[in-house]
């Protein structure tokens, strides 16, 4: 197992998966720990080096691979694991980062086009690989109402000028009644300008129902 952490053009943490926390000995996302963690691998690309911020029992070894498209800069992922003697070159990165990701990855233009997603978004939207939704919008994908609530809320988020956004709520959609939590930053080019959105969409049904059980 891999941990992943994500991290914006501004060096917030936006995204760290279960495996990532785990490996870092904490039950929730721990800024301080987060903030350790950057200040350790600033600098650090392209290798695995050895890493001892956290408060797990393991030795572990981080890879830091900046992330870009089209070659714009929008932040960093961070992989985590125990430590062993394997060569980032078995990586295809940085897909392999993002698709190691259960959650959707995707990152739009401020045109609402699909310009990156992960495989798992791919699967969501029912097609076989993540080339089909590039250069597509919600409209060519999902049913017209649901299409349009996504257009909406996007834009009023690049029209407010909010760096981040999180938020839960319960939706109607290809897949049924779910509760899924997103996390939206802005993405940004070298100067300053914003150029789309990145997203990271959680499905949390399953905790939801057990918090009503309770």
């Amino acid at each position: 197992m891999i941990g992943v952490i994500l991290e914006n053009a501004r060096g917030e943490i936006v995204f760290a998966n279960d495996e990532a926390l785990r490996l870092l000995g904490i039950k929730q996302e721990d800024q301080k720990v987060f903030r350790t963690l950057r200040e350790a691998l600033s600098g650090s690309a392209g290798s695995w080096i050895p890493c001892s911020i956290g408060y797990g029992s393991s030795a572990l070894e981080a890879l830091v691979i900046p992330l870009a498209r089209g070659g714009q800069p929008f932040g960093r992922a961070i992989l985590l694991r125990e430590s062993r003697s394997v060569s980032h070159r078995e990586w295809n990165l940085p897909a392999a980062i993002l698709d190691a990701i259960p959650d959707c990855v995707y990152a739009k233009d401020k045109g609402h086009r699909f310009l990156f997603a992960n495989r798992a978004t791919a699967r969501y939207l029912g097609l076989s690989t993540r080339e089909e939704l590039l250069g597509k919008t919600d409209f060519d994908l999902k049913p017209r109402e649901l299409a349009q609530q996504h257009w909406n809320e996007e834009e009023e988020f690049l029209c407010a000028g909010r760096e981040i956004l999180k938020r839960e709520r319960e939706i109607d959609d290809l897949t049924g009644k779910a509760w899924v939590a997103t996390i939206t930053i802005l993405l940004r080019n070298d100067q300053g300008e914003v150029i789309g959105l990145v997203g990271v969409d959680r499905d949390i049904t399953e905790q939801k129902l057990a918090e009503e059980a309770l």
